[in-house]
């Protein structure tokens, strides 16, 4: 038996002690919880005090007593919860499967600087606290710290699973971006290292650097009331709940003390909340109120309708609600921009003109909902034919239609917002127009999309086609300059052609974890090939490189087990010793020298020696 087991069945059983050694355990972790969801550090040590009253009250109802550590940063999630709606001036507002993301960086290749040393750790926290919505943010605390699964961040931010995949998808993407952005700014580089593994090292370490504040389960709380007061819980006949109880209907004060510099609070708890106890933990919510966490940030879906329960509309409000229009929309020059469809046909064409009025774009103006996925009720859309003269497709206007198959959408467009499929599961046909720029995140997570053409017209590929499951080839159009994180987790692709030469460099995380693909041949003006461009390409055995190729970032080709041999260029003159990390078997000639894998730190040295 674990020392946690141990000390649950002590505190159980009456032991003053053992429940400060379950604080001991356990404060660093909800303290960081409260502190990273609340962002002040008076409300967090107030909510750390209340989460440890609370686990104290309720301590009977856990059934497995392992699982103490997530259960009570699981009511500290829910108490963070119920304070910010309670602060919110706007309190109707809310805050992949885990495998959605597919096969992240293994923690064994990321940089270990950047989770042990206090000031780069404080960086990349930077990046991630200044870049990220709140509600983003908070939702990357819950599934990277807290290890919370997506089902339990839905619950207990009272929104759908795929709202907080895109949390997660959105959160993760801007990370990468604010990375790419400091290495733009300085000469550091960071390299793709957002995987699992590193968030969670990442704010684990964080959280150990935090001071946190002192609780002390006050003695005189077992022995201030006579044992005659117990009362046996409702969850499995332990007497510690039903003993504590006891003692504070008997009027006994408890005192629990959190000190916070040269503060300290004092909580009586003959002022605990009455008896209430959850039959099951892994059921335990120990909010009061059916919202979720806030969002103040624009860049997320609103989740509002499904927040608000019908028991919280003004009795002065009509029972039956009014019908709303098939199409909420707003005027803009020449014409109108739809925000909102409420219909729910199976094949939808949209209408060139509405009221009279020239459909032009179809977003939503504050970027923070989505406008054909719905909240409150289930969405069958399978084809969808938009009309000539619409030249505006926004932010996730289509996201998380899971039974969109077919989208036809007019030469008349020139404008895709981020993420305009992303999620839509089921989508296979799709013809893109001429006069797009960027894709970003455009496709993620369409899982069922086998084959796409890229317009000639596309300059920036980001994020693009990730999670595309069933893509098996593409072709990158000459235009295209960027390409990050494109292509990353696309199991099944094995071919792509490369028309042109405006890309400088294969990006971050291009075709990271595109197991099937076995070949590549990259053309002559492609200049380098950045952190993990190739990382995990597990089939990869052939591998063309361009004769004036200058450099191989680190983890370019890691993992890539089946390739054997590779001939460098004689142009190149930045290399990375870890750019074949894992590549036991391979063999690599430069400048008529053979390197076996044993030898890249020479390779390394002899190529820096060719700059």
């Amino acid at each position: 038996m674990s020392e946690i087991s141990k000390n649950v069945q002590a505190a159980l059983n009456g032991d003053k002690n053992a429940f400060d050694e379950l604080y001991k355990a356990t404060s660093r972790a909800v303290y960081f919880t409260c502190l990273s969801l609340i962002q002040n550090e008076t409300d967090a040590e107030d909510i750390t005090q209340e989460v440890y009253i609370a686990a104290f009250e309720k301590l009977a109802t856990l059934n497995d007593p392992e699982k103490f550590p997530a259960w009570i940063n699981r009511i500290a999630v829910n108490k963070c919860k119920d304070f910010l709606v309670k602060k919110n001036a706007h309190p109707e507002q809310s805050i992949d499967d885990e495998g959605s993301f597919g096969e992240l960086a293994d923690e064994n290749i990321l940089p270990e600087e950047y989770v042990e040393n206090k000031e780069k750790r404080r960086l990349i926290m930077d990046i991630i606290r200044s870049g990220l919505s709140d509600a983003q943010y908070q939702t990357v605390i819950m599934f990277y710290f807290n290890d919370m699964s997506i089902a339990e961040i839905a619950e207990v931010t009272d929104c759908p699973e795929g709202t907080v995949k895109y949390r997660l998808s959105t959160a993760r993407a801007k990370i990468k971006q604010g990375v790419l952005d400091y290495e733009h700014r300085t000469d550091d580089t960071v390299y793709a290292f957002v995987g699992a593994p590193f968030l969670a090292r990442l704010l684990a370490a964080e959280s150990e650097s935090v001071a946190v504040p002192l609780l002390k389960t006050a003695g005189a709380a077992a022995a201030a009331a006579p044992q005659t007061a117990a009362v046996v819980s409702k969850a499995g006949g332990k007497t510690f709940l039903g003993t504590l109880k006891g003692k504070i209907i008997a009027g006994a004060a408890a005192a629990a003390v959190i000190g916070g510099g040269a503060a300290a609070i004092t909580i009586a708890v003959n002022n605990a909340p009455s008896d209430s106890i959850v039959q099951d933990s892994s059921d335990f919510d120990d909010s009061e109120s059916g919202v979720g966490i806030s969002d103040n940030g624009t860049d997320e879906p609103d989740n509002s309708a499904v927040s608000k329960p019908q028991s919280d509309i003004s009795d002065t409000e009509n029972d039956s609600p009014p019908v709303k229009a098939e199409y909420e929309y707003v005027d803009i020059d020449g014409g109108i921009r739809i925000t909102k469809y409420n219909g729910n046909d199976e094949y939808l064409t949209v209408p060139a003109v509405i009221d009279g009025k020239k459909v032009l774009e179809i977003d939503n103006a504050r970027e923070n909902d989505f406008i054909f996925y719905d909240f409150e009720r289930e969405v069958t859309i399978k084809e969808i034919t938009l009309p000539e003269g619409l030249t505006k497709i926004g932010y996730v206007a289509f996201a998380y239609l899971s039974e969109l198959k077919t989208v036809h959408i007019p030469d008349s467009v020139t404008s895709l917002g981020d993420g305009a499929f992303e999620g839509c599961s089921s989508l296979e046909n799709i013809t893109l127009p001429e006069g797009l720029t960027e894709l970003n995140s455009t496709f993620s997570q369409c899982t069922s999309l086998s084959e796409i053409t890229i317009p000639e017209s596309v300059e920036v590929l980001f994020n693009t086609f990730e999670d595309c499951t069933a893509l098996t080839r593409i072709t990158v159009p000459e235009n295209v300059r960027e390409i990050d994180c494109a292509f990353e987790d696309c199991v099944n692709l094995k071919e792509v052609t490369f028309l042109g030469t405006e890309l400088d460099d294969i990006g971050f995380n291009a075709f990271k974890g595109c197991t099937s693909l076995e070949s590549i041949v990259i053309p002559n003006g492609i200049e380098g090939i950045l952190g993990s461009a190739f990382g995990g390409c597990t089939s990869l055995k052939s591998v063309t490189l361009p004769d004036d190729l200058e450099e191989i970032d680190l983890w370019a080709f890691e993992g890539c087990t089946s390739l054997k041999e590779i001939v460098l260029p004689d142009s190149l003159g930045d290399f990375s010793a870890s750019a074949f990390e894992g590549c036991t078997d391979i063999k690599i000639t430069f400048k008529g020298r053979v390197y076996r894998y044993e030898d890249l730190d020479d390779l390394y040295l002899d190529i820096l020696n060719n700059a």
